[in-house]
């Protein structure tokens, strides 16, 4: 049986419907069509699978049919090669396997005083400012420090903005290709396209200074970091060391997804609790009561669930990957649909997280829905799921709170004139305009 088919228009499909507003269009579909529907962008089918049954087949995959060849992560490779987020096979089996002991709990406790300290940091720096600030811009920073320290052993050597300004070219410039009904080959050179491969050396030439710095460099007795365990890493069939072109791609990949979404997540947290002070009233009462003067560990994070909570509902209203892709390697059926070889299979955590019949009141703010009850299996997406869920998500939960916590028992925040809440859908979700807040110094 065929998944129901929304409106459409002429040669476009849905192309253009899903650009001018791919956030509403993809929550009405799911509240019209249902749990599978098919479209089309030019002459591409697809379906997207909103349901928590198809959800679970397609990121469980019992019977590995689900693979990343489709059309968003061939151009995700364009932009940060064949890292972690978008490689598969054994080739990905192995490059999570080598990663996997930098991101064990253990190990991501060994950051938190580091995290701490560099929270603490940026809240003295926030203290001191007497404009409103683009928070956005000031967690960018901050989760930048953070990622390149706890993973890479050193603060990047190359300017912030620098990077922030490549990360964003690439976020543009990905998004716009991988929703275009058509595209221009990537070798054509285009300023666009330029400006993609001006971003992707910046990024490279500063991570391989990182790498060749550390080839140099005896770290015998140390904690080991994401270097040098890709440094040390042997192919499983041959024995060769991994190349250099590999370890660029998941340095780039590791980069861009352990800031810039754990970034954006403490910018919506940040608005979100601005725009409630109940809700922010309730989390400093828990901050007070729970840890006091202590200092954030992980067993003082254990203590805070309204803390958990906050964030939890945060990634649901904004998750870090709002959507993303599977491509059947043979036809399947999902929740009684058919679905093809070959055809993208995309499933939208944005509007999974706002089904009525899986949360009550979905486009409202309520931390509290965390303390009352798990979510459902496969209804709460926020780092994906199944076997290839974000290898990264302890690390950016406990990061998140480390911030947070730091921040609000620090300072105050109040939005500006004329803030919206309003995100734009690039790989990740970002304010449109921006995020400017008021922040102010809190009394002992």
């Amino acid at each position: 049986m065929l998944a129901p088919t929304p409106p459409s228009e002429p040669f476009f499909g849905h192309a253009r419907i899903l650009a001018r507003d791919p956030l509403r269009t993809l929550v009405r579909w799911m509240d019209t069509c249902g749990p599978v529907v098919r479209f089309r962008i030019g002459s591409r089918e697809a379906h997207v699978v909103f349901g928590t049954d198809g959800i679970r087949r397609v990121l469980s995959d019992p019977d590995g049919i689900y693979g990343k060849e489709t059309h968003g992560y061939r151009t995700l490779r364009l932009f940060v090669g064949n890292g972690l987020l978008t490689n598969e096979g054994a080739t990905w089996e192995q490059q999570r396997r080598v990663l996997l002991p930098a991101f064990h709990r253990q190990s991501v406790a060994r950051h938190v005083t580091m995290m701490g300290e560099v929270a603490g940091r940026w809240a003295e720096r926030l203290a001191a400012s007497r404009e409103p600030v683009r928070i956005d811009e000031i967690a960018m920073r901050a989760t930048l420090e953070i990622v390149s320290r706890a993973l890479f052993g050193s603060d990047l050597p190359g300017s912030g903005a620098e990077v922030a300004s490549a990360i964003t070219d690439l976020q543009v410039s990905a998004n716009r290709r991988i929703s275009a009904a058509f595209t221009v080959p990537f070798a054509v050179p285009t300023p666009e396209h330029l400006r993609i491969r001006r971003a992707r050396r910046t990024l490279r030439r500063i991570l391989e200074r990182l790498v060749e710095g550390r080839r140099r460099t005896s770290r015998d007795g140390e904690e080991h970091d994401v270097i040098d365990l890709l440094l040390a890493a042997r192919d499983e069939v041959t024995g060769a060391p991994l190349s250099r072109e590999l370890i660029l791609d998941e340095l780039i990949t590791l980069l861009i997804a352990g800031h810039e979404s754990t970034a954006n997540a403490l910018t919506w947290a940040l608005l979100l609790l601005a725009r409630h002070p109940a809700e922010l009233a309730l989390l400093r009462t828990d901050l007070r009561v729970g840890v006091s003067g202590e200092a954030l560990g992980i067993e003082t994070l254990g203590k805070l669930p309204r803390l958990r909570a906050v964030v939890d509902e945060t990634l649901r209203l904004f998750p870090p990957a709002w959507s993303f892709g599977r491509a059947p390697r043979r036809d399947d059926e999902l929740q009684g649909y058919s679905v093809p070889a070959g055809k993208l299979v995309m499933l939208v955590p944005w509007a999974t997280h706002r089904d009525r019949a899986l949360f009550a009141h979905p486009e409202t703010f309520a931390p509290s829905r965390f303390l009352e009850a798990s979510p459902p299996p496969f209804s709460y997406l926020p780092f994906g799921g199944g076997p290839r869920t974000c290898i990264g998500h302890t690390f950016a939960r406990i990061e998140l709170q480390i911030l947070l916590a730091t921040w609000l028992r620090a300072l105050d925040f109040e939005v500006a004139a004329g803030q919206d809440l309003e995100p734009v859908p690039l790989i990740t979700l970002r304010p449109r305009n921006g995020a400017v807040l008021r922040v102010t110094r809190r009394s002992p």
